[in-house]
């Protein structure tokens, strides 16, 4: 494993974070078995104050867990230097088979840690914490799920041996390539461009007719869900291609160096803002008939329909400008 301080403060973050979590997804268990509001003995007091301390612990750890995103996206970045033959971080990730799950693993818990930080902030909201069992449900998921993070991060990390001979991005996205990502790579320009257009449309008209009406909440959370997906498609397959001013460089990790602006961190906080409040969308409406949530509900739900849409408003307009307004053309290619 390289010894490097970054990737020291990568699995000390992420053993934090499973440490606080389990112990949360602990007294989770208690609160989903025992949790009786309307009992004023000794036992539910104790469940009440560990349930105001176990939210304030997770809000702040699983701050932590998002922002560590980026940090293993960045300083994946940075390790490639170290390996022969990596251009970027799609190098480092090929190094060993636990890249490439670490980074689906990592995105995954982003956008639940996301999602029950919204849950969790409805029900502080209310009186009667309405949500408990349910936020509670949940966070055993999460806590799963972090668990088998920091097990891949590990194991990846544990594997970087720069002896390792890897394969540059051009080699893993280039002609000939096999693997969903070399596939996703090669998507025709017009099905990935009509997917994308089409989905964001259709979701920004549902967003828009969500904020007018208050009605349909589900259908803006399963479409926002859902062009997420067909964004990084996009993105790969035809967007990069501008920020590149290159017809063949199809790398979704070299748009976050330096010599493009770093703007891949852009393209990808959007989008997964755009997810993530779109899908607290859909989750937190099951629950607006509650009496104690049902006159802060569809306001939280306009304002996150509004944090979404802008999110992915402003990903559709930053990769549409250099289409329209960039000298660069894919024509003749």
């Amino acid at each position: 494993m390289l010894i490097n301080p970054a990737v020291i403060a990568l699995i000390a973050a992420s053993f934090l974070v499973g440490v606080f979590t389990l112990y949360a997804c602990g007294v989770g268990l208690r609160i989903i078995w025992q949790w009786d509001l309307d009992s004023a003995g000794e036992g539910q007091l104790q469940l009440e104050r560990k349930t105001y301390l176990v939210s304030s612990i997770m809000s702040h750890v699983l701050v932590i867990e998002l922002v560590s995103l980026f940090l293993f996206i960045a300083v994946v970045n940075q390790l490639h230097t170290f390996f022969t033959g990596a251009m970027c971080a799609a190098g480092v990730l090929n190094v060993n088979p636990f890249g490439h799950l670490t980074l689906a693993a990592r995105t995954a818990s982003f956008l639940c840690c996301g999602v029950w930080l919204v849950i969790n902030h409805v029900d502080g909201r209310a009186c009667d914490f309405p949500l408990i069992r349910f936020k509670y449900v949940c966070l055993l998921g999460i806590g799963l799920l972090l668990v088998v993070e920091g097990i891949l991060q590990v194991r990846f990390l544990a594997g970087l041996d720069p002896q390792i001979l890897t394969s540059c991005c051009g080699t893993l996205f280039g002609e000939g390539s096999r693997g969903v990502a070399a596939g996703v790579a090669h998507l025709p320009a017009p099905v990935a461009a009509g997917n994308f257009y089409f989905a964001m449309c259709l979701t920004l008209a549902a967003g828009a007719w969500f904020t007018r009406t208050g009605q349909h909440d589900w259908l803006y959370g399963l479409l926002s869900v859902a062009v997420f997906p067909l964004s990084l498609a996009a993105l790969i397959s035809l967007f990069c291609l501008y920020v590149y001013e290159m017809p063949t460089h199809h790398c979704p990790f070299c748009m976050l160096q330096k010599e493009y602006h770093f703007v891949g961190y852009f393209l990808y906080a959007f989008l997964l803002v755009g997810a993530i409040a779109g899908a607290s969308i859909g989750v937190i409406g099951r629950f607006r008939t509650r009496m104690s949530l049902a006159g802060m509900i569809p306001k939280i739900q306009k304002r996150l329909c509004w944090v979404s849409m802008l999110g992915y408003g402003l990903f559709t307009l930053r990769v549409t400008y250099p289409i329209v307004f960039s000298e660069f053309s894919l024509t003749g290619y």
